[in-house]
């Protein structure tokens, strides 16, 4: 890490009063993965030679069949050139409302206070990878559930013109962020894929 390690950003970046139970969010993936006919191997083959792997837990409500879970799996330029709007994704899959993760899902989109309605995925980064640093004008809410990572996988944030680290824990933690004024970028500079359950709002 080149920047100091916080562990936090007030109002920006922060744990919420939501605890995960990562090994059942574990389950609920192989589950997910199996229902679409996805092998853990198949992600991995995937992250030796692209910058990571996604699957849609929420989607537009016109798709149906593996369309759910794979249609705009992309980055938010990719949507946004597809005259997609994030808060289109407001059909949650049906494959996953009655496993831990709908409702983990649904807990933290009651807990918001407000209206959330996006796209929320499983998201992989691959190893040796990174993201640029950005920031997402048209996601302004964002909470991200680490369940597989280490700790050389962290966050750079930029912030008033200053840099930071940060690492979030498969601890079951919940993390909420503000990618609209926080600028933000991942690396994984482990050996292993990354993986996040992101929930994104376009409201």
């Amino acid at each position: 890490m080149q920047y100091p390690l916080i562990d936090k950003i007030p109002e920006l970046c922060f744990p919420i009063r939501i605890r995960a139970n990562v090994e059942q969010l574990k389950k609920d993936v192989n589950t997910i993965l199996s229902a679409f006919d996805i092998t853990q191997e198949y992600i991995n083959e995937k992250c030796k030679t692209d910058l990571g792997w996604a699957i849609n837990l929420t989607h537009l409500p016109k798709l149906t069949g593996n369309d759910r879970a794979f249609a705009y799996r992309q980055q938010h330029d990719f949507i946004k050139e597809q005259n997609v709007s994030e808060n289109d994704f407001s059909t949650m899959l049906a494959e996953i409302k009655n496993l831990y993760i709908g409702k983990l899902m649904s807990v933290i989109f009651a807990r918001h206070g407000q209206k959330f309605q996006g796209r929320c995925q499983l998201v992989w980064l691959s190893p040796k990878k990174s993201y640029e640093m950005h920031v997402d004008q048209h996601t302004p809410h964002r909470y991200h559930i680490p369940i597989i990572t280490n700790e050389q996988c962290y966050w750079h944030f930029r912030y008033k013109k200053t840099d930071c680290s940060l690492h979030m824990a498969a601890d079951g933690t919940v993390w909420y962020l503000n990618p609209v004024i926080l600028g933000h970028n991942f690396f994984n500079d482990s050996d292993v894929p990354r993986l996040h359950l992101i929930l994104t709002s376009g409201y």
